[in-house]
């Protein structure tokens, strides 16, 4: 996606952490760290992301002004965090149907070519970003 907007693809920007709190803290020193600190994040995850914020208030650093937060998953405790935590909300019933449905279709004999099952997903919107 990166490429795609023509913006380079920085390694130094990405963070490989466990999808835990102590992983979210982890992964946010790792990038602040940084020569050039993000302006943004993308968290894998709403738990992760949610101490991402705790972890920036902390530092004194403002979300979103200093820094936005993104999450993934649209857990409950998103709008518990303030600032309420804008996050990707995953089809997860249709995407454990898709696969179902594939799984079924492998196990009675339908071979045919792989194929990729494309689900969308939803940005919502709050205030970290």
């Amino acid at each position: 996606a990166l490429l795609e907007l023509g913006l380079a693809d920085d390694l130094a920007l990405r963070s490989v952490a466990d999808w835990t709190r102590d992983g979210g803290s982890a992964a946010l020193r790792h990038l602040l760290a940084q020569p050039e600190p993000p302006t943004a994040v993308f968290c894998a995850n709403d738990l992760m992301a949610i101490e991402a914020i705790l972890a920036l208030q902390d530092a004194g650093i403002r979300v979103p002004d200093d820094l936005a937060i993104v999450g993934c998953d649209d857990t409950p405790e998103g709008v518990v965090v303030r600032p309420r935590l804008t996050t990707i909300r995953r089809p997860g019933m249709r995407a454990a149907q898709a696969a179902m449905k594939l799984l079924l279709e492998r196990m009675l004999g339908f071979q045919g070519a792989s194929r990729t099952v494309w689900l969308e997903a939803e940005v919502v919107i709050r205030e970290s970003a």
